[in-house]
């Protein structure tokens, strides 16, 4: 099924198309279409040649778009009497009711009977059905009636000019405006000395800028009779904005929290406050309240890995005319550094000729190192040990303690920021060039054949100047040595015999962690069990 629905939603037309059948069209005029919305109560009051239709949207919110106020004078037939009436979503209602319409009809005469419908249209311009139809016979009314819309609209001059809608009667002698400068409560006085008349629709009137001004508007009828609007307040153009909020502080917990708080600003139309934040004391600030705020505390989530640890804080009042106040003077909050600053590079540990270690190192990167410590570590010592702290000016230091050394010294340098967090820089190994004599030699080297394999045992004179063995083998006890394997911090070796084991002979060779060699160990022979 196809449909065609036109802008003016007075026509629908389509076409069916079934396969193997001919196309089917068809066409339907707006009066033979009906909608599925159902009439709203709707109330009608007569007045001066004129009828007034009041109801409301909220029944049919969502389904109708318009409404159509159709009128007779037989109660069967109607007609559109204008333009269908859209709700207004901006508008304030009609008396209690937010979602309430109102239609006022001019007519010719008073006395004659009139019937009105009103029919509420849904998008597609289908009407509403079982509409309710209402009778008016419009009368004029002895007593005079209640004022329409007033406005007022105030200079910085203090004059103030107010409009008003009220209806052209013969009854009407004219109006009179009334003023008070105590209060809605009065007393009142006259703000102008003669009437005005009854085509007056509006008035100005001039006082004191600063002055607050309370308006009545009197409807005077040519019987004595008055009628009077409701008050008019004059609402003065505020351009002082407040005073500047004084007494900010920040205070910043160990997880991030940030509580901002300062003193009240005394303004008698206070509207609020705004929070303004920035990591420059001078610039930067961002606005971080979405809608001003009435509280005089405020908190704020700060990351503690930030590499700058210090945040800052204005507070802005503003007042009911949106005048806004200088900025506070800042106040900043300090984040507690958790963040470690980056590592030195340790670039030289270099051995000079009366066995002290000149070492140098390249600064770390970060702007809150408070000092370096040097730190050193003995060969076979677990732990590192303190050596010199060094100001942040400070890139070198003389080990001068390392001519008392057996062997070799690690060092290292920490870069310590000021709240205390490390980083340490990559390791360096400083070796003694030069001792008196070569290390010993291994001793009782012992050689045995078992289940198929050689094992050698020996003995070392210095453990800790061991760093590897070199193990040889020679024909004979006489024979050239020739260097075989090498074993890694161990006094042990093992391999499969080879045919000739009975004639073989073993030596050893101890290196230390400087390079150097001892000689060779005593010769052994093969020993079999």
């Amino acid at each position: 099924m196809q449909f065609e629905l036109p802008d003016d939603g007075e026509v629908i037309s389509g076409s069916v198309n079934i396969p193997g059948l001919p196309a089917k069209t068809f066409r339907m005029e707006g009066d033979e279409l009906l909608g599925d919305l159902k009439g709203i109560a709707v109330t009608a009051q007569a007045g001066d040649k004129a009828a007034t239709l009041r109801w409301s949207h909220a029944p049919l919110r969502g389904y109708a778009v318009a409404y159509r106020v159709e009128r007779g004078r037989d109660g069967k037939s109607f007609e559109a009497t204008a333009p269908p009436v859209v709700f207004d979503r901006l508008g304030k209602g009609v008396g209690d009711d937010p979602l309430g319409m109102e239609w006022t009809d001019p007519l010719p005469a008073n006395d004659e009977t009139w019937h009105y419908r009103v029919v509420a249209l849904d998008a597609f311009g289908l009407p509403s059905v079982d509409n309710m139809v209402l009778t008016v016979t419009p009368r004029e009314d002895p007593t005079l009636p209640a004022f329409g819309a007033i406005r007022i609209n105030t200079e910085n001059d203090g004059s103030s000019t107010l409009d008003w809608s009220y209806p052209m009667l013969g009854a009407l002698k004219g109006f009179q405006v009334i003023h008070s400068l105590n209060g809605a409560l009065g007393p009142y006085e006259l703000s102008h000395s003669n009437a005005l008349s009854a085509n007056a629709r509006s008035f100005t009137h001039s006082l004191d800028p600063q002055a607050d001004v309370h308006y009545r508007i009197m409807a005077l009828g040519k019987d004595g009779s008055t009628t009077a609007s409701d008050l008019v307040y004059r609402a003065i153009a505020d351009t002082i904005p407040p005073i500047v909020p004084v007494g900010l502080r920040v205070e910043v917990d160990s997880t991030g929290l940030a509580r901002i708080a300062w003193s009240a600003v005394k303004d008698k139309d206070l509207k609020g406050y705004r929070v303004y934040k920035s990591y420059q004391p001078d610039r930067g600030f961002v606005q971080l309240t979405r809608v001003p705020i009435t509280d005089t505390l405020y908190n704020d989530t700060l990351s503690l890995q930030r590499l700058d640890k210090q945040a800052y804080y204005q507070v802005v009042a503003l007042d009911g005319s949106f005048n806004q106040s200088a900025p506070s003077a800042p106040a900043m909050g300090r984040m507690i550094d958790v963040v470690a600053p980056t590592p030195p590079l340790l670039v030289g540990a270099d051995v000079e000729k009366d066995q002290r270690v000149l070492l140098s190192w390249k600064a770390s990167s970060s702007a809150d190192v408070a000092y370096y410590e040097v730190q050193y570590r003995n060969t076979g010592e677990p732990l590192f040990k303190e050596l010199h702290l060094a100001t942040t000016k400070e890139l070198s230091y003389t080990d001068q303690g390392f001519k008392e050394v057996p062997h070799s010294r690690e060092y290292r340098v920490l870069a310590v920021d000021s709240a205390g967090n490390t980083a340490e820089s990559n390791l360096r190994r400083a070796v003694r060039r030069s001792l008196p004599t070569k290390p010993d030699a291994p001793t009782d080297l012992r050689a045995e054949l078992k289940d198929g394999n050689i094992s050698l045992v020996w003995r070392f004179v210095q453990d800790d100047a061991a760093d590897h063995c070199l193990v040889y083998r020679q024909q004979g006890k006489e024979g050239r040595p020739e260097l075989i394997d090498r074993v890694q911090g161990h006094n042990t070796w093992s391999a499969p015999a080879t045919a000739s084991a009975m004639d073989v002979w073993y030596r050893v060779q101890l290196v230390d962690d400087r390079g150097l060699k001892s000689v060779l160990s005593s010769a052994t022979p093969v020993s079999i069990p």
